[in-house]
């Protein structure tokens, strides 16, 4: 799917994600057992824009069905917090690199460096502030 970015709008980080919902510990694991039976995967791309954040998404269920293809914007006025770190996954012993938008929504994604993170987060906080 092609982003079409708005008027003035600078891109200042994408990258290829994929989004699960935050879940208290013992029901994650519950979860995460019924997603790979059932084969359900949320792959995407997520881009950080100076006026929002865009999540280009296709959900997939029994590893190859298309169920829906979707675009998914937060403004970034609505933005309240990014966290942007390593959670461990399947009993601590697999590491993800994660970000957390508001709380809510987990994006997982590989083979970023800790200081590459660090600095895309800065960039995209120090755009609120303008």
């Amino acid at each position: 799917m092609n982003i079409e970015l708005m008027e003035n709008e600078q891109e200042i980080w994408r990258m290829k994600a994929r989004k699960e919902a935050y879940m208290i510990f013992p029901l994650n694991i519950i979860a995460g057992i019924i997603r790979f039976i059932l084969g359900m995967r949320i792959p995407g791309e997520l881009v950080f824009t100076d006026k929002r954040i865009i999540f280009v998404y296709k959900k997939i269920t029994f590893c190859c069905i298309v169920k829906e293809e979707m675009l998914e914007y937060t403004m970034l006025s609505r933005l309240t917090s990014i966290s942007a770190g390593v959670k461990n996954g399947l009993l601590c012993l697999f590491k993800r690199d994660c970000i957390t938008v508001n709380g809510v929504d987990d994006y997982y994604f590989k083979g970023m460096k800790v200081d590459e993170i660090q600095r895309n987060v800065t960039r995209v906080m120090s755009t609120l502030n303008k």
